[in-house]
């Protein structure tokens, strides 16, 4: 049986001996001081990622030369640590005299025993090809001291072994090579063969370098192919099986050619993330020195492989924040601007009509402000005549004490507000950018989520372009996909999200649905999972909601869907509206889709609306609990507080006066803290809700114990 020809013209030695030696500095090949291929890669007992390539000797004359097996680890992604040479041809007794030729190895673990598999010819000379056997060493560390024990009797000539062991311990041996992959149960010694192999069925155009994996009781095996075509080599493919035998289910390519001849993989999932380990020809530009690299995988919401990007940067460090579930977070306006801030935004956002003074502003709440190290007096002043200040979301100080009091009150981290509207204009964008700068500092300092959230009311048709050029020079700056440069963004399904908020609200809003499935689908083709933040009665499609069902149709393009409620009810109707969330639930998990249900504290905007528009009262924090335990008793895994830092419409739980010290403002009002409470009072609540969410015991419907006031 032809397996593979390995052999080259010796004319590219000329090529490759004026290019050596070989060095990089990007991540991707990620083994630079040799020459790496066929990567197999595993998650041992002590936390580290193991990765078993073959090595490509230089200078080659293809790949005849391989040998010498070098085993690497890490635990972060980024550094790999060389445990040397665990094995060499010379060690093989039954091995070809010639030595060479060790192709692409496996390693499994069971019972205290790594055992490394590796292929391996007996024969002489031309030989090679016709008396492959699979060889087995064995030892007790993962990565020294291996000593070859012999080989698996009874075997095909073909190489490439793989080993997956399920969940039950049973083990199972994959090799193949020529169009041809088997399959078959290892005994318990993981030396001999459990019956018979047995062809693998349903793969289409079968080359080499089969992997089995497992991901929600679905089995998975991918392996190279034979295409070559316009210089092109072998892609990546994959069937799925609910059997580790098969027969399997052909599912599609996942990853197209590298620059290498060939291609080799293995699939892993570490710290939550899942990834693909497979090797180019980067380094040398010369098919038999080969490199291993890594990058993210993800899958669809139906289980199905996206295709792999091959990126020069690799996956980064490990995700500080993989998921929403578990996770309490806030929105987080940053739109406060004063005079002084250097904007040129005056009271941006504090003002009505152009005028912030005593009977003409915008916001219901006035912020505590001993705490900040930079602070802006205003014309209102309080009843000993005391002038009051305020803060600007431009300074940096600002934003970073507000990412210390996520730390420490327990809040997960904040959904940055990028106003669609704003970021149109110089003004807008600079503020907005010199903000989120801020935050993704702070929240690298304390260690709090955050992730981006473009609001698009008031956006126009057309502008779903602009917003999908600022998330590209967002992605680049701050590096979203890799997080090199954002160490604590959030993610969800194994990519970093992005948060489109506005999509199928009946307020007559210029943009529609074309331009929210533009963004959606321009959002998710650059990498990112998505939020799509709706109307209330999104499944319904009633009230505050266009009645069409293209909404649903973009929903489950979304991996989270986050109704707004804000207003919709206060603390005696909300009793009666919670049963929406259970109908909403069951719709999200059966059409697969997370759902992030809302809670808010209370809503007040009588200073921009009037004295006699809506007020929603807090009641001492027992309406805003009461949403805490419905969302919970909804089944929900995640929840969403509106709002940090939002004073104009009364929902803010930051830091905000107590009724006994807020400003005199004639001609309008504002809304204090229970003064017994404390200006923190929303921030400790919502550090329950927190709490509640992360699994800590003793939370119900009834609010939590009150503790000590500041």
């Amino acid at each position: 049986m032809t397996i593979f020809t390995c052999l080259k013209p010796a004319s590219f030695l000329i090529y490759l001996l004026l290019s050596l030696p070989f060095w990089s500095r990007a991540q991707n090949p990620f083994i630079t001081d040799i020459y790496t291929a066929d990567p197999s890669a595993h998650v041992w007992k002590d936390g580290r990622l193991y990765v078993y390539p073959s090595h490509d000797v230089a200078p080659p004359r293809g790949c005849d030369l391989m040998d010498k097996y070098h085993v690497y680890s890490t635990d972060d992604m980024v550094h790999w640590k060389d445990h040397g040479q665990i094995l060499e041809s010379s060690e093989i007794p039954w091995g070809r005299p010639e030595g060479g030729f060790m192709w692409a190895p496996d390693c499994a673990y069971k019972n205290g025993t790594y055992y490394f598999y590796f292929p391996h010819p007996t024969g002489s000379g031309k030989e090679w090809n016709s008396t492959w056997k699979i060889g087995v060493a064995t030892s007790r560390e993962p990565a020294a001291h291996f000593k070859v024990k012999g080989y698996i009797k009874g075997l095909k000539s073909m190489i490439d072994p793989a080993v997956f062991v399920d969940d039950d311990g049973q083990a199972y041996l994959y090799y193949g090579g020529g169009g041809h992959c088997e399959g078959g149960k290892l005994k318990d010694n993981m030396m001999e063969i459990d019956g018979e192999m047995q062809p693998m069925t349903g793969l289409e155009d079968f080359h080499e370098a089969s992997w089995v994996h497992k991901r929600n009781g679905i089995y998975y095996l991918s392996y190279s192919d034979n295409h070559d075509s316009a210089g092109q080599h072998n892609r990546m493919r994959y069937a799925t099986s609910t059997s580790p035998l098969g027969p399997w289910t052909y599912r599609g390519i996942f990853m197209d050619p590298t620059d290498s001849y060939t291609n080799h993989g293995s699939i892993v999932e570490y710290k939550k993330q899942w990834y693909f380990f497979y090797h180019n020809s980067a380094l040398s530009h010369f098919d038999w020195l080969r490199s291993i690299c890594v990058d993210k995988l993800f899958y669809n919401p139906d289980g199905t492989i996206q295709k792999v990007i091959p990126t020069k940067t690799g996956p980064g460090a490990a995700v500080r924040y993989p998921s929403y579930e578990g996770l309490v977070m806030a929105g987080y306006q940053g739109w406060f601007n004063t005079p002084g801030d250097s904007t040129g935004r005056h009271w941006h956002h504090y003002e009505r009509r152009g005028v912030f003074a005593p009977g003409s502003c915008e916001i219901d709440l006035w912020p505590d402000t001993r705490e900040y190290a930079k602070i802006y007096p205003t014309p209102f002043k309080f009843a000993n005549g005391r002038t009051a200040n305020v803060f600007s979301a431009y300074d940096a100080s600002t934003v970073r004490l507000h990412f210390k009091w996520m730390k420490d009150y327990g809040i997960d981290g904040v959904f940055m507000q990028r106003f669609v509207a704003e970021i149109r204009n110089p003004s807008g964008k600079q503020h907005f950018n010199a903000v989120l700068d801020n935050a993704i500092s702070a929240a690298t300092q304390y260690d709090r989520a955050i992730c981006i959230m473009y609001d698009l009311s008031g956006m126009r048709p057309g502008e779903e372009q602009l917003t999908l050029a600022d998330l590209d020079e967002l992605t680049t700056k701050y590096d979203l996909l890799h997080g090199t440069r954002s160490p604590t963004y959030l993610h969800q399904h194994g990519r970093p999200l992005v948060v489109i908020w506005g999509v199928g609200f009946n307020d007559q809003r210029q943009y529609g649905f074309k331009e929210a499935e533009t963004l959606i689908d321009g959002i998710k083709d650059r990498g990112f999972s998505v939020m799509i933040g709706v109307p209330t009665y999104w499944r319904t499609m009633g009230r505050d909601c266009i009645p069409d069902s293209t909404l649903h149709r973009l929903i489950r393009k979304c991996d989270i869907v986050a109704p707004w409620f804000v207003g919709r009810y206060n603390e005696d109707s909300y009793d009666s509206f919670k049963e929406l969330l259970s109908g909403d639930v069951g719709w999200c998990k059966a059409n697969g889709i997370e759902y992030v249900p809302l809670a808010f504290p209370g809503f007040s905007w009588k200073n921009m609306n009037g004295p006699q528009s809506t007020a929603i009262p807090r009641d001492r924090g027992h309406f805003f609990w009461k949403q805490v335990a419905g969302a919970r008793e909804s089944g929900a895994g995640m929840l969403y507080i509106a709002m940090f830092d939002e004073m104009n419409e009364g929902t803010a739980i930051f830091k905000c006066n107590t009724t006994n010290r807020l400003p005199l403002n004639d001609g309008g009002s504002f809304v204090g803290i229970d003064t017994d409470l404390g200006s923190d009072y929303y921030l400790w609540l919502a550090g329950q809700a927190a709490a509640w969410w992360h699994g800590k015991g003793g939370y119900s419907s009834e609010m939590p114990r009150v503790r000590n006031s500041e």
